[in-house]
């Protein structure tokens, strides 16, 4: 299940191209990424989007799995702009089984100079 849910939880953010112009490239390549860290080839400084997942939880009537998605950019409305647009793409949506509920948890300034804004939301991913 897992896989079936992080495979369609990337297929959307990475063919939507209301989200994909919000965010750079690197090698002709959306710069979307299912993992906790960013490609060490990645500027600090570029808008990205990585997710991985938080959360499990199995109820009767849906598979179930949460992730966290982390939407990073160099300027703060950047950074909440790409969330809001992840949220009005996906949030209550089903697409070829799957619904997409779109939570905010808030948004982290950068550390130091060398960083940049995240705005943290979770996608929970369900499949009947």
């Amino acid at each position: 299940m897992y896989s079936e849910t992080r495979n369609k939880l990337f297929q959307q953010l990475n063919t939507n191209t209301n989200i994909t112009d919000l965010i750079d490239k690197y090698e002709s390549q959306n710069m979307i990424v299912n993992d906790e860290i960013t490609d060490s080839n990645w500027s600090n400084k570029q808008s990205t989007i990585n997710f991985y997942r938080s959360l499990t939880d199995d109820f009767e009537k849906y598979d179930d799995d949460t992730y966290m998605c982390n939407c990073r950019a160099a300027l703060r409305s950047d950074s909440i702009n790409i969330a809001e647009t992840i949220k009005a793409e996906l949030h209550e949506k089903t697409i070829d089984g799957f619904m997409f509920v779109v939570t905010f948890t808030g948004t982290i300034k950068p550390f130091d100079e060398t960083d940049n804004y995240n705005t943290v939301i979770n996608i929970n991913v369900r499949q009947k």
